[in-house]
């Protein structure tokens, strides 16, 4: 699918996400240059949320979805859905902060 040019650094942001999950899955296979053990991994979460998925979930949430919200009911059924997946990513990550704290 051809993307308009003004959404293709978010759409890059989802593949860093999905390289993201991919990595901290159990038994995940090794990736180059993205850690293999478990602080590493822990570390790249912290880091990736901080620099990347806190400021993409915004401008989904604070410019996209505004901008197309109201224009279709599927499509806002859609942004309720992601809306819900951003705040279980955003409580997960946390859980994983808290709970790895050195």
């Amino acid at each position: 699918m051809k993307r308009h040019k003004s959404i293709i650094a978010l759409s890059h942001d989802h593949h860093h996400g999905l390289m993201l999950a991919q990595l901290i899955k159990k038994n995940a296979p090794e990736y180059k240059g993205l850690p293999s053990d478990l602080i590493g991994k822990v570390n790249h979460v912290k880091d990736s949320w901080e620099k990347e998925l806190k400021l993409h979930f915004e401008n989904e949430e604070n410019i996209l979805f505004p901008f197309v919200k109201g224009k279709d009911e599927e499509l806002d059924t859609l942004i309720e859905d992601i809306l819900e997946e951003h705040r279980l990513i955003e409580s997960l990550v946390k859980k994983i902060r808290y709970s790895f704290r050195y």
